[in-house]
């Protein structure tokens, strides 16, 4: 398994510098709060429908998560797999 606790650390950081509590990012995006603070505290796996949902929440562009271009290629693979599914 793949760590990526440092996407969660990424977000919390965004939050906080935009001013929102967990709380109400949970709101804006429609997940629980408690599921928030899990993505921030690192547990992403099969959640990354939520870790987009929470970045586009918070203006990152979701490709900004990852700091190598491996991982962005990954992540824009993953990107491209969920639109196509919902298409």
């Amino acid at each position: 398994m793949t760590n990526y606790g440092w996407v969660g650390t990424r977000l919390k950081e965004r939050r906080i510098e935009t001013g929102l509590s967990a709380e109400e990012l949970a709101m804006q995006i429609g997940l629980d709060v408690d599921l928030v603070h899990s993505i921030e505290g690192g547990e992403t796996q099969r959640r990354f429908g939520y870790v987009i949902a929470m970045a586009v929440a918070l203006d990152i562009d979701p490709r900004q998560l990852f700091h190598n271009r491996s991982r962005a290629r990954k992540l824009h693979e993953l990107l491209l797999n969920i639109v196509k599914k919902a298409m």
